[in-house]
Order: C-alpha cells, then sequence, then structure tokens
C-alpha cells in the first residue's frame, strides 16, 4: 500500500531535493487563491460591504466609489424630475385647465418627491430616497414650526435639530453610496426604517395640506357670507 511505501529524502524525487522546493514555490505563486475573486479574502470582504443594502436576486448593484454615486445620483434625481414633468405635461389625458393646475402644483410636487423617501418596488430611485432621507429633517422642523409651534431652531433645540441633520444627511449618503441602483430591491432590514420615515413625512405634508385647505374654505365661506355652522355641515364635513 501506498502508506507501507518508503519516504525519499534525498535524490530525484526527494522530499529534501532544492529543485523540488522551488518547483513548488513556483506552483504556489502561479495558482489561483482559493478564494472566490480575484482579490481573494479582502475582496470578498470589500464585496460584501459594497452589497450591504442590496437585497439577494437584486437586479441593481451598488456603486463602486463614492464618486460613482453621487453622479449615479445626480443622473438619477434629475431622471426622476423629468419624468414627473413628461407626465404633466405632455400627458394626452389632461384637458388644458387640468394641465395648468399641476403645472403650478409641479413645484409643490418636487417638494413632496424630494422630502418623502419611498424604497418600495414601483417607485424605486435611489437618487431620490438618498435625497428625501437627507433633507427630510429640514421639513419636519418646519411643519412642526408652523403646525405646532415648536421651533427646532431655537436656542435651546438648535443642538439637537443638527445632530439629527446630520446623521440623515450620512444615511442619505449611505444609501446613495451602497443602495443598489436602476431598478434593484433594498434589503428589508435597511428598506423598512427608510419606509417608516417616509409614512411618518407623508403624514405630515397630509396634516399640512389638510390644515392649509381647510383655511381657505373657512376664508371663501367668509367672503360670501355663509354661516360657520352651514360651512361646517356641508363643504368641511365633506
Amino acid at each position: 500500500e501506498a502508506s507501507d511505501a518508503p519516504i525519499v529524502l534525498h535524490g530525484q524525487h526527494g522530499l529534501l531535493t532544492p529543485e523540488r522546493h522551488h518547483h513548488h514555490a513556483e506552483h504556489s505563486a502561479t495558482s489561483p487563491p482559493d478564494e472566490p475573486g480575484a482579490g481573494g479574502t479582502y475582496e470578498l470582504i470589500h464585496d460584501q460591504i459594497d452589497q450591504l443594502c442590496v437585497a439577494d436576486g437584486s437586479t441593481g448593484f451598488s456603486a463602486m466609489n463614492w464618486s460613482g454615486a453621487l453622479h449615479d445620483g445626480k443622473q438619477e434625481v434629475m431622471a426622476s424630475l423629468n419624468e414627473t414633468w413628461e407626465d404633466i405635461a405632455y400627458n394626452g389625458d389632461l384637458n388644458k385647465a387640468e394641465k395648468a393646475m399641476m403645472i403650478c402644483e409641479f413645484p409643490f410636487t418636487v417638494l413632496r418627491k424630494a422630502t418623502v423617501p419611498i424604497p418600495c418596488d414601483g417607485y424605486y430611485n435611489r437618487g431620490m430616497i438618498a435625497l428625501s432621507v437627507a433633507i427630510s429633517p429640514l421639513w419636519f422642523a418646519y411643519y412642526i414650526w408652523v403646525g405646532h409651534e415648536v421651533n427646532l431652531f431655537s436656542k435651546n433645540a438648535v443642538f439637537f435639530f443638527l445632530g439629527v441633520w446630520a446623521l440623515s444627511i450620512g444615511s442619505g449618503l449611505a444609501v446613495l453610496r451602497f443602495a443598489p441602483g436602476g431598478e434593484g430591491t433594498m434589503k428589508m432590514i435597511v428598506a423598512t426604517p427608510i419606509a417608516f420615515v417616509g409614512f411618518i413625512i407623508a403624514a405630515s405634508w397630509i396634516d399640512y395640506i389638510a390644515d392649509h385647505l381647510v383655511s381657505l374654505l373657512d376664508f371663501i365661506g367668509i367672503i360670501l357670507h355663509i354661516p360657520g355652522s352651514i360651512m361646517g355641515l356641508t363643504v368641511l364635513a365633506w
């Protein structure tokens, strides 16, 4: 058997032959690494970090570096805004009055899209999510200041607000760098807190618009000399 064969130390096939060691060293230097990827273990860890926010089976991939992430994010934001504008300006299903009203509403539509992160399929846009995560604290601070008279820019609260805003900017940059682009899908553990923030910001927009709509209807009732009780039972109740 092979286990009973004698061990040869010297000679052509000896274990201590210098040529044998030299050939083994060359073979080790030219043989591919056992780990997947050309970069070995380091590249494997690096790829896992890059795909930190990418769900399994996603068709999109994260950016290769920070400069590429910033460039891609800018292009994605511009593409989203252009698509929104084309849906209004070149929509044949809208009549002239509806189109004019939606064009007037376009700046507010842009503000809503830029402050409400939506990481869901069908609405996913990496650049818009990163932008909305970064600047949503500004809108929320304005909302609670106007609607609830809580000033986060006051001397006592400004440092807390700046800390939250810095965290939001960092989170937005992380989304821009590590989230998948195109039609990709984010991991559930990452998309869930972003969706929760988007729900809160969307609720604040609904409350803000509803409050101003009621004020506008009250103003119209005063101009037309309609009693408040009648307005409350008819227009405002609707």
